[in-house]
């Protein structure tokens, strides 16, 4: 996958000066923008006095950066082609880029884990639990091996993903690997259907009139007793698996 530098407007994209101190650092989604810019700022091969690019003034020099290489404008480079980065959108791979875990995602998929899923972990809960902390996602205590452990647990049916989020911040709270954090907290997905039918039984005669809307075609009250059903087993059954029954027992599967 090559990207030609004055093309990537959706990279991490800094302006330095000629004294080698950072300007402007992009951000995830654009960093500066593509042509056009104006004043300080300038645009990536804008042409206004002042900007980075054709027709600046020659006091700065547009770059930007990959892991520790700076890349001037203009300049071709070869990002990883291995299975993580492979067919990456680009909005994904600067995404991966201005988070800085690239490096850690292609780690999670050389563990075994799928490229899709170790993306969105790191991309999703465990970034936005770095962000709580103000730490980089790095010096966090979860590791490649942990989410390769996580992804490896959901895609077998032992945690649903609500669960694997708990286990996440179990694992991050110093709690041990996902297995150990699912061993000491109980975790463990509901998936005996006697069990999930008792629970619905009960949560239909409960809420008798919403069952008798769903009995009758109003598919759209379900939503209410699936929840109360998620209740009931503590969040730990499979919400498909709870839909494909309930709907069932109401005549409607």
């Amino acid at each position: 996958m090559e990207y030609v530098g004055n093309c990537l407007g959706t990279l991490c994209v800094i302006e330095r000066d000629a004294s080698g101190d950072r300007g402007l650092e992009g951000h995830a989604g654009g960093a500066l923008p593509l042509g056009g810019g104006k004043g300080d700022v300038g645009g990536l091969g804008g042409s206004d006095a002042g900007g980075c690019g054709a027709g600046g003034n020659g006091d700065r020099e547009c770059a930007f950066e990959i892991g520790q290489e700076t890349f001037r404008c203009g300049e071709s480079l070869q990002l990883p082609s291995g299975p993580g980065v492979r067919n990456v959108p680009d909005k994904e791979m600067a995404a991966m880029i201005n988070a800085d875990v690239l490096d850690i995602v292609e780690e999670t998929v050389s563990l075994g884990a799928d490229p899709t899923k170790a993306r969105s972990w790191w991309l999703g809960e465990i970034s936005r639990i770095a962000n709580e902390k103000d730490l980089p996602v790095a010096e966090l205590s979860i590791k490649p091996v942990d989410v390769a452990e996580l992804v490896s647990l959901v895609s077998k049916g032992e945690l649903t993903d609500k669960l694997a989020r708990q286990v996440v911040e179990g694992v991050i709270a110093g709690e041990g690997t996902p297995a150990e954090v699912v061993a000491q907290r109980g975790i463990k997905v509901v998936n005996d259907d006697g069990a999930l039918m008792a629970a619905i039984e009960k949560v239909c005669a409960e809420q008798a009139e919403t069952a008798e809307k769903v009995r009758g075609g109003h598919l759209p009250a379900a939503g209410a007793l699936i929840g109360a059903v998620m209740k009931e087993t503590k969040g730990q059954a499979d919400a498909a698996r709870v839909r494909e029954l309930l709907l069932k027992h109401l005549g409607q599967g």
